[in-house]
């Protein structure tokens, strides 16, 4: 069977599906040349090592191990639970 609209709707979604990847891959992305910090990548990694290395109490709290101001948690704790 074919479809009642044809192959033009299914067209038109696809090239917009393309245009919007191409159209997002061109912009930078967090973090990009601001070193440490070189985006999602390494906050994840970041927010990994804090909940794997640290106490839950010091998850959000500045300490000589956690320094906030380089990238603090800033999501609910069970969220970040590993």
């Amino acid at each position: 069977r074919r479809l009642a609209g044809g192959w033009a709707p299914v067209a038109a979604i696809c090239v917009a599906a393309v245009a919007l990847r191409v159209g997002v891959g061109l912009h930078g992305y967090s973090g990009a040349n601001s070193p440490p910090k070189f985006g999602d990548y390494e906050a994840q990694r970041h927010w990994m090592e804090v909940t794997l290395n640290l106490p839950l109490q010091e998850w959000y709290v500045q300490t000589e191990a956690n320094d906030l101001g380089y990238w603090g948690l800033d999501y609910p704790p069970l969220s970040a639970y590993q």
